[in-house]
């Protein structure tokens, strides 16, 4: 027979955000999460990515994901792992927003595309900088190709910028040379660049004439004509393109996009590229490939791929959208670099939201990165609330999105010093789709799971959790009181009774919420019931003590007890071991002070604990002998009759279980002995302060027989006659 080992796995009960591996006889402590981490420019998007109550419309919801995506990646480094991965998910979510989200127009395409399928300046050229500060830039290699680039790319005031160090245009801008031949040539050259100057800074094509191009800008520098005149094309036309709240600098751009204008627009300018295109070619040759493209022939554009051949056919040949997927497919076929994502995105692009998800799952969600998997679920929802996908299967399917998104972002943050940040990110995910018992379950999960580090974190938990403990749910309350449990026992151990205790209250408030009268049932309820009985047996039985370890002791179990009645308040009542705790601090107080409560505490302390009419014993009792016993000896209280008997009644119950219990270290015969002497002298003094009383009562009558009123019928006397029998009770 053979024997396999086994390895025994089980949460840690003391701090449940650990796990406990017993293997080969050791124990080992696994936390909870094992992520990789997280970059601060993710940790940043994900605290503004989780729903919040701010409500937007579908179109205004994909825009503020893509603009804290795009933040994101802005604020990253250049060496980040993850970046290209971040970039691509930013485009499906830009594609997606223009083809599902309701803002498909032209201008948006063309920025698309230039954001997420064209090379950035820096790639282009990257000695572009060192080019225009040379004296003929013109003869760098590459200069014609970046200029054609610019234009193919829609990006006409950075081609303009180029265009403008042309070491002709600047000589012919400042000639002073005296020959009129040659002075005419420059002229004309001079001219023709300022056409092309006047063609590329007013052309209104859709998306900007740069890749810069803010659409929130509240200004937009006009640039006038210089040459070109009875256009009636003016710098700010490109906004006719503009579907959506379009900057008006202009009396005739149309608050509302039509097609029709931005067309027209388009056809004017070009018709007069068109016209003076030969003559530009005749003094600037190079320029013939550039002017052939703006004039809409595109033919032989030099285009790496289909995005960029869709690019220059949206700027220039068909600036409209219709049959455009259609369009982008059949460019798609025409080159032979078109891979794998680049057919999903065509689908996207075609109006398949699945295939979007599909894309951020592969490329991101299903590594297990929190940001990513949290927009595949975040967008996954957008979906299904718009009806864009519909079905059973797709509503579990968002479910398990959210979920994977909760452990990614716990798991990611987990091994960082924002653990509780992740925790906290997690729930408020999953909170506003709290009606599904499979996300109620999540989350009880992740709190049952989790040990927050200070009191605040705890605070920002219960506050995210309460609407849902308010709405009864049973299965959360028990999940945050084994938080709150998590918290309260390290908080013990560091002697942070404030906090403790605090976080004891949180739990019964809660548990009050749901369990109603039952709420002694609570596990909360529960611990601060044993913690008020640990701690009254702690304060009697120390109250006498002497030595300065049992006097730190019990200085601690007394701050216990002020932050338990500090943090209760009125509410002090509705906890009968709270208010033990009280009446035993009272106790001990009053062997100081020499206070007349110690007669109530007493009583307290030994009547209150009681049930159906029989009193129940206690452990603490006996030590309430003992101070009882110090308190007559050394004359400290007069104790009456009433609070005698009683002692004397628990005194005898105590003794008796003494003698069934005669291992009990704490009732040796010779104390008991010594505590009846010590009760029997207190109740003789009981005896002789009431009979020193009534006789002094029946010495000190006077005209209206105050030695016969019997204080039972007090009210039947005046007040001066009643405010003096009080005062010679007092002196007595």
């Amino acid at each position: 027979m053979t024997t396999t080992a086994t390895t025994t796995i089980a949460w840690d009960p003391t701090r449940p955000s650990a796990l406990q591996i017993l293997q080969k006889g050791q124990v080992h402590t696994l936390q909870a999460g094992t992520g990789t981490g997280c970059y601060s420019h993710e940790l940043t998007a994900l605290i503004q990515l989780i729903p919040t109550t701010t409500k937007r419309t579908l179109p205004e919801t994909l825009q503020h994901y893509r603009a804290v995506l795009s933040q994101c990646i802005d604020d990253a480094a250049e060496d980040t792992l993850d970046l290209d991965l971040l970039k691509l998910n930013l485009a499906v979510l830009h594609l997606s927003e223009i083809v599902l989200g309701g803002s498909i127009s032209t201008a948006e395409t063309v920025r698309y595309l230039r954001h997420h399928h064209l090379p950035s300046l820096p790639n282009l050229m990257p000695e572009y900088d060192n080019m225009l500060q040379a004296a003929q830039p013109e003869q760098w290699e590459g200069y014609w190709s970046l200029l054609l680039k610019f234009v193919m790319h829609g990006c006409l005031e950075e081609a303009w910028r180029l265009l403008s160090k042309h070491s002709l245009y600047v000589a012919a801008t400042n000639t002073t040379v005296q020959d009129r031949e040659y002075a005419r040539t420059m002229r004309e050259i001079e001219q023709s660049f300022l056409v092309v100057r006047d063609l590329l800074l007013l052309a209104p094509i859709p998306g900007g004439r740069t890749h810069f191009y803010d659409p929130d800008a509240e200004k937009i520098d006009e640039v006038e004509a210089v040459v070109v005149e009875d256009l009636e094309v003016y710098s700010h036309d490109y906004q006719f393109w503009e579907t959506t709240n379009p900057t008006n600098h202009g009396v005739d751009v149309p608050l509302t996009f039509h097609a029709e204008a931005a067309l027209r627009k388009h056809k004017r300018w070009q018709n007069y590229v068109q016209q003076v295109r030969s003559s530009l070619v005749r003094h600037i040759p190079e320029l013939a490939p550039l002017l052939a493209i703006l004039s809409g022939d595109i033919r032989e554009a030099p285009c790496d791929s289909w995005q960029e051949a869709l690019l220059v056919e949206l700027l220039y040949r068909q600036p409209h959208l219709q049959h455009v997927s259609r369009r982008a497919r059949a460019l798609a076929q025409s080159f032979v670099n078109t891979k794998e994502v680049d057919q999903a995105l065509l689908q996207v692009m075609e109006g398949n939201a699945g295939e979007a998800l599909h894309l951020l799952y592969v490329y991101g969600a299903g590594t297990g990165a929190a940001l990513p998997a949290v927009l595949l679920a975040l967008l996954c929802n957008v979906f299904v609330d718009a009806s864009i996908l519909e079905g059973e299967s797709v509503v579990e399917r968002r479910i398990d999105f959210l979920c994977d998104a909760a452990d990614a972002i716990r798991s990611s943050l987990a091994r960082t010093e924002h653990g509780d940040l992740g925790v906290q990110l997690s729930v408020r995910l999953l909170l506003p789709f709290s009606e599904e018992e499979r996300i109620r379950t999540w989350v009880a999960d992740i709190l049952e799971h989790y040990a927050p580090t200070t009191e605040r974190y705890a605070r920002a938990m219960v506050s995210l959790v309460r609407p849902l403990i308010e709405r009864k749910s049973l299965q959360i309350l028990d999940a945050t009181a084994t938080m709150l449990l998590s918290l309260y026992r390290p908080c013990m151990e560091r002697l942070d009774f404030a906090t403790a205790v605090w976080v004891l209250w949180e739990g019964v408030e809660l548990e009050s919420l749901v369990l109603k009268e039952n709420r002694a049932l609570g596990a909360c309820s529960r611990a601060l019931s044993l913690l008020c009985i640990d701690t009254v047996e702690t304060i009697l039985r120390l109250a006498l003590a002497v030595s300065e370890t049992e006097v730190t002791r019990l200085a601690d179990a007394k701050v216990v007890g002020e932050a338990v009645v500090e943090a209760l308040g009125p509410r002090i009542q509705d906890i009968p071991e709270a208010m033990w705790l009280m009446h035993s601090m009272d106790l001990v107080a009053s062997l100081d002070q020499n206070d007349e409560k110690m007669n109530d505490s007493i009583l307290q302390l030994l009547e209150g604990d009681s049930k159906n009419g029989v009193g129940l014993l206690r452990t603490w009792h006996w030590h309430v002998m003992r101070i009882a016993q110090q308190a007559i000896e050394a004359d400290i209280a007069k104790l009456d009759t009433k609070c005698i008997r009683v002692l004397m009644e628990r005194f005898i119950q105590l003794s008796e279980y003494a003698e069934l219990h005669s291992s009990n270290s704490f009732m040796d015969p010779a104390t008991i002995a010594s505590i009846e002497t010590a009760l029997a002298h207190g109740l003789a003094k009981a005896f002789m302060f009431e009979n020193a009383k009534k006789a002094k009562k029946q010495q000190d009558g006077d005209s209206d027989s105050r030695s016969n009123i019997n204080t039972s019928n007090m009210h039947r006397y005046s007040l001066d006659v009643q405010q003096r029998l009080v005062e010679e009770l007092l002196d007595s």
